[in-house]
């Protein structure tokens, strides 16, 4: 997150509306299968399509939570009065528009210890009242082994790179403290392409006379929401991602995944986020 204040001159986010799809990490196992190719495709269920938060990035606000200026007659710019705006801004300035559910897949090359592996996934809107889809690229690489010596437990470690587009609309404001506290209030849409990187450590049981076997997950997700370098804003999601799961052999190379993702992000509470069944076949 940024916000400038170049010399005299500050800029806030006074509100940013954003629409694009949720990146999120596929559940990724660490399994003795041996060098081979996995194909692996999932669908999502989201807690919801809509994402609020409160950017910090907000000007200061009156007692009752405004934001006051005055008007100058004949100008567009306006003057913003002393010792009105001292109170922090305790309200939501974002709103982050995504899909609902979605699907996803991919496909890794494994050579034992080492993969690497492409994808893509694609979140569904159907309940902003058209089917709005928005596609998310994921480029990685993973380390991964079992951690004692039966071979009943595996840990992998994944990083890569992700590229999303996404599409703003900003009202920033731009106050000038030396020219009696005049402050332009300035409007902006478009899009934007980001290439973002994601890191995840997973945890997983491979006993293959248990009815189940369990894994565990933790990563970390970094996606750029708003890059306006005219409006000198750039803001960043950077969120916790905690799977925990199932998975079972179904038939000899497939095998099916069902998990729950919760997430923490750093302006706001941990909580559900989505239910997550994949499948995954291994040749």
């Amino acid at each position: 997150m940024a916000v400038f204040s170049g010399g005299c001159t500050t800029t806030k986010i006074q509100t940013a509306e954003i629409s694009g799809g949720k990146v999120r990490m596929p559940v990724r196992l660490a399994l003795n299968d041996g060098p081979g190719i996995t194909v692996r495709g999932g669908v999502y269920q989201n807690s919801g399509s809509e994402f609020r938060t409160n950017t910090g990035t907000h000007s200061l606000v009156d007692e009752n939570g405004n934001y006051v200026v005055n008007a100058v007659e004949g100008e567009t710019y306006f003057r913003e009065p002393l010792r009105v705006n001292i109170y922090d801004f305790e309200g939501t300035n974002l709103l982050w528009r995504h899909g609902e559910r979605g699907y996803a897949g991919e496909i890794e090359l494994d050579r034992g210890y080492f993969a690497v592996y492409a994808g893509a996934q694609r979140d569904m809107a159907t309940d902003m009242g058209l089917d709005m889809g928005f596609t998310n690229i994921m480029l990685g690489l993973s380390l991964k082994g079992m951690t004692d010596e039966e071979g009943v437990l595996g840990l992998r470690f994944d990083a890569g790179v992700m590229y999303h587009e996404k599409s703003y609309e900003l009202v920033v404001l731009r106050r000038f403290p030396m020219e009696n506290n005049t402050v332009h209030f300035l409007y902006q849409d478009g899009e934007g392409a980001y290439w973002d990187s994601f890191f995840g450590l997973t945890l997983n049981t491979v006993a293959a006379d248990n009815f189940v076997n369990v894994f565990t997950s933790v990563s970390v997700v970094n996606q750029t929401l708003v890059d306006s370098p005219d409006l000198y804003v750039d803001y960043s999601d950077r969120s916790w991602n905690f799977n925990i799961g199932v998975f079972r052999n179904l038939l000899p190379g497939v095998r099916a995944i069902l998990g729950v993702d919760l997430r923490m992000d750093g302006q706001t509470e941990f909580g559900y986020n989505s239910v997550i069944f994949q499948l995954e076949s291994v040749n």
